[in-house]
């Protein structure tokens, strides 16, 4: 899965003793800073541990964390939902495919029927599509998403008022306090998408179904 060199750990944080968490928010503050430098430790706290649910996978490379992800389940109307809580990768490690194990690790602990995440990064869109059963996610060119889609999509999506979400588009208004410019990829189309629908504090609800 892995290349040699980099091991693997995963935990619930429901079932750490409170020096545990501790542990485990100092050790992956240095990156989640990286990610969001806006946060605060009680955010990074709340992040992980926001459902009894709530995952994280660790990736070290020696003895340097290099990689976690963190994700949690629920269920919806009988549809199974894994919800991408952030996955954050040290700079120098992009581009070898481990976004995608990551994504992997969540399905294969809590298989579902949606895949979901809130992101304003085309890479993550482009990520989450191969997971799409006949590349069909939500949203996307020339496609409406299904009303239930949308209303699933809006009870995570994070908005402060309902006039922040649009159902339609699945785009989620100022959630971000930060401006950050797209990172590249390489399918002109969706950079487009991109560019079309997402102010610079804005992010698209993306919903994946897997089956």
């Amino acid at each position: 899965m892995f290349p040699q060199g980099y091991t693997l750990g995963s935990c619930l944080t429901v079932n750490l003793t409170p020096k545990e968490l501790d542990r485990l928010i100092a050790l992956v503050t240095p990156l989640y800073l990286d990610f969001s430098p806006e946060s605060t430790p009680e955010k990074i706290r709340g992040r992980l541990t926001r459902d009894p649910s709530t995952a994280i996978d660790l990736l070290y490379k020696g003895e340097s964390l290099v990689c976690f992800g963190v994700y949690y389940a629920r269920k919806v109307e009988e549809k199974k939902i894994c919800f991408r809580d952030g996955i954050v990768l040290k700079e120098g490690e992009r581009n070898q495919g481990f976004y995608k194990e990551f994504v992997q690790l969540g399905l294969d602990r809590y298989p579902s029927d949606l895949l979901m995440t809130r992101t304003r990064e085309p890479r993550v869109y482009k990520t989450l599509r191969r997971f799409a059963e006949s590349g069909g996610l939500y949203p996307r060119e020339g496609s409406t998403p299904p009303l239930f889609v949308a209303e699933i999509a809006q009870l995570f999506c994070g908005a402060k008022e309902a006039s922040d979400f649009d159902p339609v588009t699945l785009v989620v208004k100022n959630i971000h306090t930060d401006e950050k410019p797209f990172l590249k990829v390489d399918d002109p189309g969706i950079m487009e998408f991109f560019a079309r629908y997402l102010g610079p504090r804005d992010a698209f609800m993306v919903v994946v179904p897997t089956r």
